[in-house]
Protein backbone atom coordinates (compact mmCIF):
# COMPACT_ATOMS: atom_id res chain seq x y z
CA UNK A 1 0.00 0.00 0.00
CA UNK A 2 2.08 2.93 -1.05
CA UNK A 3 0.85 6.06 -1.92
CA UNK A 4 3.01 9.38 -2.97
CA UNK A 5 1.52 11.75 -0.29
CA UNK A 6 0.33 8.88 2.46
CA UNK A 7 3.19 7.01 4.38
CA UNK A 8 1.93 3.69 4.39
CA UNK A 9 4.63 1.27 3.53
CA UNK A 10 5.22 -0.88 7.10
CA UNK A 11 1.57 -0.56 7.88
CA UNK A 12 0.75 -4.44 6.93
CA UNK A 13 4.55 -5.77 7.32
CA UNK A 14 5.87 -8.14 9.47
CA UNK A 15 5.23 -6.87 13.31
CA UNK A 16 3.65 -3.63 11.84
CA UNK A 17 6.65 -1.10 12.02
CA UNK A 18 4.04 1.66 10.75
CA UNK A 19 1.58 1.03 13.46
CA UNK A 20 4.24 1.03 16.03
CA UNK A 21 5.32 4.42 14.63
CA UNK A 22 2.26 5.68 14.72
CA UNK A 23 1.42 4.46 18.09
CA UNK A 24 4.58 6.16 19.40
CA UNK A 25 3.59 9.63 17.93
CA UNK A 26 0.21 9.42 19.31
CA UNK A 27 1.27 9.32 22.52
CA UNK A 28 3.54 11.80 22.67
CA UNK A 29 1.22 14.24 20.84
CA UNK A 30 -1.31 13.40 23.41
CA UNK A 31 1.10 13.68 26.57
CA UNK A 32 2.10 17.17 25.02
CA UNK A 33 -1.83 18.43 23.57
CA UNK A 34 -3.85 16.77 26.36
CA UNK A 35 -1.77 16.13 29.45
CA UNK A 36 -4.67 14.45 31.86
CA UNK A 37 -5.92 12.33 29.26
CA UNK A 38 -2.59 10.66 28.44
CA UNK A 39 -2.42 10.17 32.30
CA UNK A 40 -5.38 8.82 32.97
CA UNK A 41 -5.23 6.75 30.08
CA UNK A 42 -1.83 5.27 30.97
CA UNK A 43 -3.36 4.59 34.19
CA UNK A 44 -6.28 2.67 33.00
CA UNK A 45 -3.55 0.28 31.43
CA UNK A 46 -5.50 -0.40 28.06
CA UNK A 47 -3.04 -1.45 25.85
CA UNK A 48 -2.72 -0.19 22.36
CA UNK A 49 -3.62 -3.46 20.74
CA UNK A 50 -6.89 -3.54 21.87
CA UNK A 51 -8.36 -0.01 20.64
CA UNK A 52 -5.32 2.65 19.06
CA UNK A 53 -3.39 -0.83 16.99
CA UNK A 54 -6.52 -1.60 15.90
CA UNK A 55 -7.52 1.88 14.97
CA UNK A 56 -4.62 2.32 12.91
CA UNK A 57 -4.10 -1.59 11.47
CA UNK A 58 -7.87 -1.49 10.08
CA UNK A 59 -8.04 2.50 8.79
CA UNK A 60 -10.50 2.67 11.96
CA UNK A 61 -13.23 1.16 10.05
CA UNK A 62 -13.19 -1.79 13.36
CA UNK A 63 -14.70 0.89 15.33
CA UNK A 64 -16.38 3.51 13.61
CA UNK A 65 -19.57 3.00 10.64
CA UNK A 66 -18.12 2.74 7.07
CA UNK A 67 -19.44 6.44 6.12
CA UNK A 68 -18.07 7.55 8.86
CA UNK A 69 -14.44 5.85 8.26
CA UNK A 70 -14.86 7.02 4.51
CA UNK A 71 -14.59 10.71 5.94
CA UNK A 72 -11.98 9.91 7.91
CA UNK A 73 -10.17 8.29 4.59
CA UNK A 74 -10.47 11.67 3.27
CA UNK A 75 -8.79 13.44 6.04
CA UNK A 76 -6.00 11.56 5.87
CA UNK A 77 -5.70 11.18 1.80
CA UNK A 78 -5.88 15.16 1.71
CA UNK A 79 -3.85 15.82 5.45
CA UNK A 80 -0.95 13.03 4.14
CA UNK A 81 1.71 11.10 6.51
CA UNK A 82 0.82 11.01 9.79
CA UNK A 83 -2.47 12.19 9.45
CA UNK A 84 -3.74 8.66 11.00
CA UNK A 85 -2.28 10.26 14.41
CA UNK A 86 -4.15 13.59 13.84
CA UNK A 87 -7.44 11.39 13.68
CA UNK A 88 -6.53 9.36 16.38
CA UNK A 89 -6.27 12.26 18.38
CA UNK A 90 -9.31 14.26 17.14
CA UNK A 91 -11.55 11.36 18.66
CA UNK A 92 -9.70 11.36 22.04
CA UNK A 93 -10.67 14.72 22.13
CA UNK A 94 -14.42 14.80 21.09
CA UNK A 95 -14.53 12.10 23.84
CA UNK A 96 -12.41 14.39 26.11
Amino acid sequence: MVHDRILAIGLYEDNFPLVGLYCEVFWQLLKKKMPRVYKLLKKSYITDDLWLFRWFLTLFLYSFPVEFAKQLWDFIVWKKEMAMVLVALGIIKCLK
